[in-house]
């Protein structure tokens, strides 16, 4: 995948021009003083950003990630933060947190119910007792109904001297589960890149389920960061999950 290997210089950059990362910092610095945390993973923690700020606010955070290109970026812009190298299904880093967090999409590169019963169940391992896990996944509802949206531009950036402009696309493979194809085309100073994800939405109903068997309970979930609920139209579905 061009965006985590080749394009990781620019990810951030790409990505904050159709996102609110404020917000995200808002909603998660609320949920974790709530909860009196000191110490944070964050799975799928990219090129940092989440890790420093939380440090900034005072936190203990660390990151994770299964690509290097990705950590390469993080530790060149956040040097004095820490990260590591891994599959969040098998990683082990030798201590235990107060909480976790795993946004932005992460998750919905396990596509099979055992890939994510065996994260979420590894992730459970390195949580202390009743930590509070914020998660973020696709909600399938609105993909099923779309079946199948052409490439058309979404986002053009300048990132390190160099324009980038994007279109996306994407094309329904199995409603149950629900599995997509996610295609991209880039542009890079006029050169063009194809790069193709295969990912998973999920179901109401099907993602409690998959917590509940990893050893969480879903105290809330939500589609939106000020805590309403979509089933039928929201795009995600937040959830925040205590370790049982």
């Amino acid at each position: 995948m061009l965006l985590y290997s080749r394009l990781a210089r620019h990810y951030f950059d790409i990505e904050n021009s159709g996102r609110d990362f404020q917000d995200e910092l808002r909603y998660l610095c609320r949920l974790l003083k709530k909860e009196g945390v000191r110490s944070v993973i964050d799975i799928g923690c990219g090129t940092g950003e989440h890790v420093d700020e939380l440090c900034r606010r005072g936190l203990k955070a660390e990151g994770l990630d299964f690509s290097e290109e990705m950590l390469d970026t993080a530790r060149e812009r956040f040097p004095d933060r820490k990260f590591h190298l891994g599959d969040m299904k098998s990683f082990r880093v030798g201590k235990k947190y107060d909480s976790g967090i795993s946004v932005f999409g992460s998750f919905d590169y396990l596509l099979e119910d055992e890939d994510v019963i065996e994260a979420l169940k590894n992730i459970h391992k390195i949580l202390l007792p009743n930590a509070i896990f914020l998660l973020e996944v696709w909600n399938a509802e609105p993909l099923v109904r779309i079946v199948n949206k052409p490439l058309s531009p979404v986002s053009s950036t300048y990132s390190r001297g160099k324009k980038i402009t994007r279109d996306r696309g994407f094309a329904l493979v199995s409603e149950r589960p629900c599995i997509v194809n996610v295609n991209y085309v880039y542009y890079v100073s006029g050169e063009e890149l194809s790069d193709k994800h295969k990912m998973r939405a999920f179901y109401f109903d099907e993602i409690q389920g998959l917590v509940q068997s990893a050893g969480f309970f879903a105290e809330e979930i939500s589609s939106e960061r000020n805590g309403t609920l979509n089933r039928e139209t929201g795009n995600r579905f937040l959830l925040s999950l205590r370790r049982i």
